[in-house]
């Protein structure tokens, strides 16, 4: 299998012939169509520079998510506003379950800082515990990272728990970073967080990006949020100028009306979900459960291999914190999707 640093996380289209890509997760029911038609009617103003404060964007996120539209963030994805964020902070020590997204450590290990990890046990599904209420105690951090639902497992964190791991946090004056990039295809997207949170706990900074709910990963664009004035100065300063660009915006703008789609995307994929993992199952592979519209399982150890030469691309976790070779990442697609790749793994394994 071809690959390099830059296709870590999956999406390698570019470098392998690919016909079905499992290995990145956004919506199956794919990009809706007014988003198109956005994207495609903003190219009449890119002789325009972008809006550096993306007023349009904001107050339409404001309005929808009634959330005060200062306390936003715009970054050219999610992962740029990670690495402003961890820039911007700069804790010297940071606790991070894991396994876990592998960009929250790049940015801290560039810094010198010190990793905690957190392990997440396997019979739990890698689940979060409260246990990490006591290493919070324990722990001189400055910084806590979470991922709700978790990537690679697809695992949420309990509303009740949250509560008392931000409690805890801000009274020992620790920052946590919740990444939701996943939430809104998620079983529970209620809990996402909301106002009256970021106001409680201006420790909080949230993260969410366009890209998986409405499939526009080629577009680049994320979103922050903090109550925290002085931490959203920091990112502003170190984000640069202009870095969403038109036809972004206007795809942005245009997503947020199409709240049906995800819904209806989020039917598609619990219905799939159930399918694709019984099927892993039923050929002999351990899966984990999930709340997302990805699994976890494992299988032998060369399966991507085996899959890539069949045009079918997943997730290799073998770069993740706590797992290593033969744990794999599929999305939930399309039904006729996953019953093809169901068909050749039970002709891999026979």
């Amino acid at each position: 299998m071809k690959n390099d640093n830059n296709y870590l996380h999956g999406g390698d289209v570019y470098q392998n012939t690919i016909r079905l890509d499992f290995s990145v997760n956004l919506n199956p029911a794919g990009t809706p169509d007014p988003v198109l038609q956005a994207a495609r009617d903003s190219m009449e103003l890119i002789r325009n520079y972008p809006d550096p404060e993306q007023h349009a964007l904001r107050a339409a996120l404001a309005e929808t998510l009634k959330i005060p539209a200062e306390q936003f963030l715009f970054g050219n994805g999610a992962a740029e506003l990670i690495d402003a964020y961890l820039s911007a902070a700069a804790p010297e020590k940071i606790i991070l379950p894991e396994p876990s997204f592998s960009e929250y450590r790049r940015v801290p290990e560039m810094q010198k800082a010190e990793i905690l990890p957190f392990p997440l046990k396997e019979d739990t599904g890698f689940l979060l515990q409260d246990t990490i209420l006591d290493m919070l105690q324990e722990q001189d951090a400055g910084m806590l990272i979470l991922c709700t639902p978790n990537n690679p497992n697809g695992a949420m964190i309990r509303p009740e728990l949250l509560r008392k791991i931000l409690k805890k946090c801000r009274e020992a004056g620790i920052r946590v970073m919740l990444d939701e990039c996943f939430i809104m295809l998620s079983d529970h997207p209620e809990y996402a967080a909301d106002a009256a949170l970021l106001q409680e706990y201006p420790n909080l900074f949230v993260l969410r990006t366009f890209t998986k709910s409405f499939a526009m990963p080629g577009l680049r664009l994320g979103y922050g949020m903090t109550s925290d004035v002085n931490l959203r100065e920091k990112m502003r300063l170190l984000l640069q100028p202009w870095n969403i660009s038109i036809p972004a915006t206007a795809a942005g703008i245009a997503a947020l009306q199409e709240t049906e789609h995800v819904t209806t995307a989020r039917e598609l994929i619990r219905t799939e979900r159930a399918f694709l993992a019984e099927g892993l199952r039923s050929i002999g592979y351990t899966v984990y459960e999930s709340e997302s519209n990805y699994l976890l399982f494992r299988g032998p150890e060369t399966l991507g291999e085996q899959l890539l030469a069949h045009g079918i691309l997943i997730r290799d976790c073998s770069n993740y914190r706590g797992l290593s070779r033969g744990y794999f990442r599929v999305a939930v697609r399309q039904h006729s999707d996953n019953r093809q790749l169901l068909e050749i793994l039970r002709l891999l394994e026979n």
